[in-house]
């Protein structure tokens, strides 16, 4: 899996292949390390964009799991959270809420609802809620972990700002721009003092809130934003880098919205 963590995805596969077929002759099909590089080259599949293969692949990995170790075990749920995690990926937003929901059940009862993994999957489960268009229950249920976060974890914990950021998101896409504004304000701040202000979250907290002010009306406000941005990102990560044309398209926008009012 170290040629998949430095990006060489086609050259793990080409490992992980052969090593399957030794692993199943050897070993047999139920043993632990059989099950390991056949949840490894699902994985993989999946990076490598072949969902329609790995998605099979890392039903069968559970099921197995689940046969030979039981619903509970720590093999069982990491296999049944990439499940969830690939089944968004493939655009199934029924499908990975259904087995978020189902994997937070596991983990709320063999870790306590106030373990970090516990409130990771209220996370997602949170996410793919406004994915599947509900975005007030979203933002309801964001607004309830910030608070579980905040009291577990601590207010400059990252999975704390993690869901600040997912509430603002949803208060906006539920349709009140100016409350993710004001939330993205108070978060920046936080955000800033606890990873500096080059941080990539940091960063992208800026550009969120651009868009959000352009949103609640403010669109002089945008765009300033977005110019600062712009030059920031070009510093941090280099004219060439992806976000720098995303931010360029997003200013664009709001400059062609602020021509279009006077």
């Amino acid at each position: 899996m170290w040629r998949a963590r430095a990006g060489d995805i086609a050259g793990a596969i080409d490992v992980l292949e052969p090593l399957l077929d030794n692993c199943l002759r050897v070993l047999g099909p139920d043993h632990r390390i059989t099950l390991q590089t056949r949840g490894n080259l699902a994985d993989c599949t999946a990076e490598a964009g072949d969902l329609a293969h790995a998605l099979p692949m890392l039903e069968a990995v559970l099921a197995d799991c689940v046969r030979l170790w039981g619903a509970l075990d720590r093999r069982s749920l990491e296999a049944l959270s990439s499940l969830a995690h690939y089944q968004g990926e493939a655009g199934d937003v029924a499908g990975a809420l259904a087995s978020s929901e189902r994997l937070l059940i596991m983990r709320s009862t063999m870790l306590g609802p106030d373990h970090l993994q516990t409130l990771v999957a209220r996370n997602h489960i949170a996410n793919w809620r406004g994915e599947s268009g509900d975005a007030p229950g979203a933002a309801a249920a964001f607004e309830q972990l910030v608070s579980d976060c905040s009291r577990v974890l601590g207010s400059d914990h990252p999975e704390t700002l993690t869901a600040r950021n997912q509430l603002a998101r949803w208060q906006g896409v539920a349709g009140k721009p100016a409350e993710a504004a004001a939330a993205l304000e108070s978060l920046l701040t936080d955000a800033q003092r606890v990873l500096g202000p080059d941080h990539p979250g940091v960063l992208a907290t800026r550009g969120e809130l651009a868009w959000w002010r352009g949103e609640a009306g403010d669109a002089a406000g945008a765009v300033v934003a977005l110019e600062n941005l712009l030059i920031d990102r070009v510093r941090v990560f280099g004219p060439d880098h992806p976000h720098i044309r995303k931010t360029q398209e997003t200013l664009e926008y709001w400059k062609r919205v602020l021509d279009s009012r006077k």
